[in-house]
C-alpha cells in the first residue's frame, strides 16, 4: 500500500511543478501593454510574452520588423541592427548587438528572419531564431546562445492588429538578477511603446507586399 502512496504523491508533486513552470505570469500592464514572464529551465532569463493592440496594417507592422537596419531606434537596450544577407522579400539574415548594463558585458547575435500567412485566417506569423556563423565572435562581447521570437499579429476591427510577441533567449554568461528583471519588464513595455510611435512613420504607413493580403 505504501508503494502506490509514494507514487500517487510523486506524480502529484510531478504534475504540479510542471504546470507551475507552463502558467505566465503578469509583469505589467500599462497604456495597453500587457507583459508575462514564465521560467524557462536552465535559462538565465524567463521567457516572455507581450501581447497589445496597435494601430496598424498588416504590410505595415511587416514592414517595421523587416526593416533590421531601423532596429537599434526603437528595439530597447539594441546597439546596432544590420542586415547581413537578404534571401528573398519575406526572409534575411540580420546581425544585432544589445546593450547590457555593468558589469555585465554585451550580448549580440545573428538572427534568421522569416514572414509567412495564413492563406485561410490570414493570421501572419514573423518567426526569428539566431544562427551561427556569418559575424566573427567580437572581444568583449558575448555571442547568445539562443535565441527565438514570435510575432503573431490578427487583423481586427477600426484598423487594429491583435499583436502577440514571445521571446525565449539564453544570453550566456552570468547576470545580476536585476539585470534580468530589467528584460522581464522594462525591457518590452519599452519595446512595445515606442513600437507603436515608429510604425506610424510614412515609410511603413504606406507599404505593400505582394506575399500579405491585408
Amino acid at each position: 500500500m505504501v508503494r502506490p502512496l509514494c507514487l500517487l504523491f510523486f506524480l502529484s508533486f510531478t504534475f504540479s511543478f510542471c504546470y507551475a513552470q507552463d502558467i505566465w505570469k503578469e509583469r505589467i500592464n500599462k497604456d495597453g501593454i500587457l507583459v508575462f514572464s514564465k521560467p524557462v529551465p536552465n535559462s538565465k532569463l524567463n521567457m516572455i510574452r507581450v501581447d497589445c493592440s496597435v494601430s496598424a496594417s498588416l504590410s505595415q507592422f511587416v514592414a517595421l520588423i523587416l526593416d533590421v537596419d531601423a532596429g537599434a531606434g526603437w528595439l530597447y537596450s539594441t546597439v546596432s541592427s544590420s542586415l547581413i544577407k537578404k534571401i528573398s522579400a519575406h526572409e534575411l539574415y540580420y546581425y544585432s548587438e544589445l546593450n547590457f548594463p555593468w558589469p555585465s558585458a554585451n550580448r549580440d547575435f545573428v538572427g534568421h528572419m522569416r514572414v509567412s500567412q495564413n492563406p485561410d485566417t490570414k493570421t501572419v506569423t514573423i518567426d526569428a531564431e539566431n544562427v551561427v556563423g556569418f559575424v566573427p565572435v567580437k572581444h568583449g562581447v558575448i555571442r547568445m546562445l539562443s535565441s527565438t521570437g514570435k510575432w503573431t499579429l490578427i487583423k481586427k476591427e477600426h484598423g487594429l492588429l491583435a499583436v502577440e510577441y514571445i521571446l525565449r533567449a539564453d544570453p550566456g554568461g552570468t547576470l545580476p538578477a536585476w539585470i534580468t528583471i530589467l528584460f522581464d519588464t522594462k525591457g518590452p513595455f519599452e519595446t512595445f511603446k515606442s513600437l507603436r510611435q515608429q510604425i506610424q512613420k510614412p515609410v511603413y504607413v504606406s507599404a505593400q507586399f505582394p506575399f500579405i493580403v491585408n
